[in-house]
């Protein structure tokens, strides 16, 4: 049996108990339930607090240290060295310096994976050497889209040879059979920021509903940056029968209203992976997102869905214009077949054994 170390050097410094940790954790490593069935599996965090503790039968261990560049974890490090992993998965491409005393300590034999967060290459010279020698030290980098590694790629930082492209944006999200209503439920899941551009959006959005009463929209938001301009937009074209803004609601509500829509949309300049939209898709919304690289992964190379070029107002417009010439029923089960074998706990954990493995055996063929 495999025993996997999953290892996140953030240190989470305002949680200060283990059910904030433990929550915090299965929000975006749901695939933790399912990979401890099949490995022997360590999840190693960082807090305000050092305890050792269990959480739904999976074995937590918390360390304290400071989110600092240069600060090396040693306690962290003779604790990994001792429990001889045969493979560590590292949250985030930003721990240059961690990765490299963690394999001066640890040797050759495990296996290191490096998970992108969204995380863009240092601009600062010394970081960004220090990037490039942690390279030799990993084994692999996971990446929602190999897009997303083209910046890494081309500026020399990591090995092309060792990007994957793999779902790490698991979701418990589930569908389930819709009630049958008269109006298309349009919903938003974002933060209202500059990089999320609701601004554009809404604009577009309005065009289009305008002359369709039956077209309505629900933005869920855990920020307000560009609330008052979106306000403004919804008064001045009378739309806010139309046009909810809800604010920020728990997971299982984002769930709820994610089941009773019928498209997602989404014009985000830049995303690491893209929680929402793969959350969205479980529920079985259509997508109309800006065409970025994780959202064409996503998509499974824009077949589920509509995509715009990001910021392009009129490109938004003719992309919902289009998804009133479409089965929604039908799009819909493709897309919760897809999700189910790509992007649920299961199948994240299965898809990550299964590179873990090969890599393994190509170690052991070296």
């Amino acid at each position: 049996m495999i025993k996997f170390i999953e290892l996140n050097y953030y240190c989470h410094e305002q949680e200060n108990n283990i059910n904030q940790i433990a929550d915090l954790h299965l929000r975006t490593s749901c695939f933790a339930l399912r990979l401890n069935e099949i490995c022997k599996l360590i999840i190693i965090k960082h807090a305000a607090f050092k305890k050792s503790f269990s959480f739904q039968n999976l074995q937590y261990q918390c360390f304290q240290r400071k989110n600092s560049f240069f600060q090396i974890p040693f306690k962290t490090h003779f604790y990994i060295k001792q429990q001889k992993p045969d493979v560590i998965l590292i949250h985030g491409l930003v721990f240059p310096v961690q990765i490299i005393a963690l394999r001066f300590l640890s040797g050759r034999k495990p296996i290191i994976m490096v998970q992108h967060h969204a995380e863009t290459p240092f601009r600062n010279p010394v970081k960004k050497w220090l990037q490039k020698i942690a390279d030799s030290n990993i084994d692999a980098y996971l990446f929602h889209s190999n897009g997303n590694a083209s910046a890494w790629i081309k500026k020399g930082i990591l090995s092309k040879e060792k990007c994957i492209e793999t779902c790490i944006a698991p979701t418990n999200f589930k569908a389930i059979e819709k009630l049958k209503r008269d109006k298309i439920k349009f919903i938003w899941v974002g933060r209202l920021n500059a990089n999320k551009d609701p601004v554009t959006i809404i604009k577009a959005f309005v065009k289009f509903a305008a002359t369709n009463k039956n077209i309505t929209l629900q933005m869920i938001y855990q920020t307000e940056e560009l609330l008052e301009a979106i306000k403004k937009i919804i008064a001045e074209n009378n739309m806010q029968e139309q046009v909810t803004l809800s604010g920020k609601k728990t997971k299982q509500e984002v769930e709820a209203q994610l089941r009773e829509a019928d498209f997602f949309i989404s014009g985000s300049y830049n995303e690491g992976s893209g929680y929402a939209l793969v959350e969205a898709m479980s529920c079985g919304c259509i997508p109309v997102v800006s065409n970025i690289p994780p959202f064409f992964t996503t998509t499974k190379n824009g077949t589920l869905g509509f995509l715009f070029e990001a910021g392009n107002e009129e490109a938004i417009l003719q992309e919902l214009y289009k998804t009133q010439s479409i089965d929604i029923a039908l799009m819909r089960k493709e897309i919760i077949w897809h999700a189910q074998n790509n992007f649920s706990c299961n199948a994240v954990a299965e898809k990550l054994l299964s590179i873990a493995e090969n890599l393994i055996a190509q170690q052991q063929l070296q």
